[in-house]
């Protein structure tokens, strides 16, 4: 492998934690907004979209155990 490819490689890697991260301040912010909802259905759905950001997020970590928590949590 020469240099390149190598720079290529990392930067890529680097793109996906910053995406990662992006996903994950999302879904804290759709959480805590979430939260000054009154009605449970809109609760619920504010629920469901931090658990995909937060599913989102695992996956482009290479964590997919955490990812898979998160599957499970949205069909509960």
């Amino acid at each position: 492998m020469n240099i390149n490819e190598e720079f290529k490689l990392k930067n890529r890697g680097n793109r996906m934690e910053i995406l990662a991260q992006i996903f994950g301040v999302i879904g804290l912010i759709i959480m805590a907004i979430g939260m000054q909802f009154r009605r449970k259905k809109n609760m619920l759905l504010a629920q469901i979209a931090t658990n995909t950001c937060y599913r989102i997020q695992y996956f482009l970590l290479g964590a997919f155990t955490g990812a898979f928590t998160f599957i499970v949590n949205n069909l509960r």
